[in-house]
């Protein structure tokens, strides 16, 4: 797993053309045990149950309209980071990560 010091944190935002079923949303990368995790699935995330590849983090903050999509802030969540920044979309570093819920 990626060490994770709760120190780092980066910011995304809604993007209008994003699906219906995706969430944009602020998180703070931060230690914790796997019971706490919110698994989520996500476009183009690869090993998203993998936590060799991915971080943990916090809900901080949640994009417009978004409140039915079953996230919350303090909810923890689990992704892939490539870095700093988080990698999604298959072309390297991106900004944006786009997460729903599993259901």
């Amino acid at each position: 797993m990626i060490p994770a010091t709760g120190k780092r944190s980066f910011t995304i935002a809604v993007v209008p053309s994003v699906a219906e079923d995706k969430v944009f949303v602020n998180v703070h990368i931060k230690s914790l045990a796997t019971s706490e995790w919110k698994r989520i699935a996500a476009a183009n995330l690869k090993n998203v149950t993998d936590t060799d590849n991915g971080f943990i983090g916090i809900v901080t903050a949640l994009g417009r309209d978004v409140s039915h999509m079953g996230f919350k802030i303090g909810d923890a969540v689990f992704g892939v980071i490539n870095g700093d920044r988080v990698d999604t979309l298959g072309g390297g570093d991106q900004e944006y990560q786009s997460v729903k819920p599993e259901h």
